[in-house]
């Protein structure tokens, strides 16, 4: 049902400079938006965000891009072992890390939620400002995410990139 406000009419993007400028991203640059999978299917998420940044600071992309990533509900979720902080707290450090050696070129946005028993319940303004993430992005990056049937909302190219291992699984 969330998914109603891209067809009946309630999405009202912000002004790209403004969208822009909240993100501290370039509206120069093409948008490589990379909607991470949950921390428990994919937990090298954050080793593909370096080397998608290593890679566009070396131009290797065909054009000038930034890279904004989202990180999936699960990372505001799932408590660490013995309870206390939740999972996000783990990454905050590195999170930050990346932000600082890739000045300029990559910005995280993190859901806005209220943790459940066993899921994230996300508010129409989280909903909304993921609506125009999509908006404004040139190409979706996911890692087995159901972001990809929101991407075909907004005509948005994407790209599996479920790279290392599953599940620490091995495949």
């Amino acid at each position: 049902a969330h998914w109603d406000l891209y067809f009946n009419g309630k999405f009202k993007p912000r002004r790209e400079k403004e969208f822009f400028e909240s993100f501290g991203l370039s509206n120069t640059r093409k948008v490589i938006f990379f909607g991470t999978g949950a921390i428990t299917l994919w937990p090298r998420s954050l080793d593909m965000v370096e080397y998608l940044l290593t890679e566009i600071s070396n131009n290797k992309f065909a054009y000038p891009a930034q890279l904004l990533v989202r990180l999936h509900p699960a990372y505001l979720n799932i408590k660490k072992q013995g309870g206390g902080a939740q999972i996000l707290d783990t990454y905050k450090e590195r999170i930050e890390a990346i932000k600082m050696k890739y000045n300029g070129m990559v910005a995280f946005n993190l859901p806005i939620g209220t943790v459940l028993m066993d899921d994230v319940d996300l508010p129409l303004e989280d909903i909304m400002n993921l609506a125009e993430i999509f908006y404004y992005s040139d190409v979706f990056l996911t890692q087995y995410s159901t972001l990809v049937l929101e991407s075909c909302f907004f005509d948005v190219p994407t790209i599996n990139i479920g790279i290392h291992d599953f599940r620490d699984t091995g495949k």
